[in-house]
């Protein structure tokens, strides 16, 4: 909901597979989100942190806020940055053909496999 718009906030169940990131910010709420004053509470917390955070939450980092001390984890981690980091440098990254580019991918591939 974005600021001015008239809304109503609701509680709605989410999957784990669809969480990408997790901020190191924490949230106090209520334990009954049922009364619309309690939900508010929540929309007026999250507008509060927008606020502090102007250019978007901390993220939680896995070794310094949560104390991880496994060197394969550490190995991991590294990986996955290089990773990132090499997308992020791809020339297709961010350009806005790649759906179309997918699909037509795709298509060749199925024409190939009959």
């Amino acid at each position: 909901m974005s600021k001015g718009e008239n809304g109503e906030m609701k509680v709605i169940p989410v999957a784990l597979g669809v969480i990408s990131k997790i901020s190191q910010i924490r949230l106090y709420l209520s334990n009954d989100l049922r009364p619309q004053e309690n939900r508010m509470a929540v929309l007026k917390s999250i507008e509060e942190v927008q606020k502090r955070f102007p250019d978007g939450v901390p993220l939680l980092d896995p070794v310094k806020d949560m104390h991880i001390k496994d060197k394969s984890f550490d190995e991991l981690v590294r990986n996955i940055k290089l990773f990132e980091t090499r997308l992020e440098q791809h020339s297709l990254h961010g350009d806005p053909e790649v759906p179309d580019l997918y699909e037509r991918y795709h298509k060749k591939v199925k024409v190939f496999e009959d």
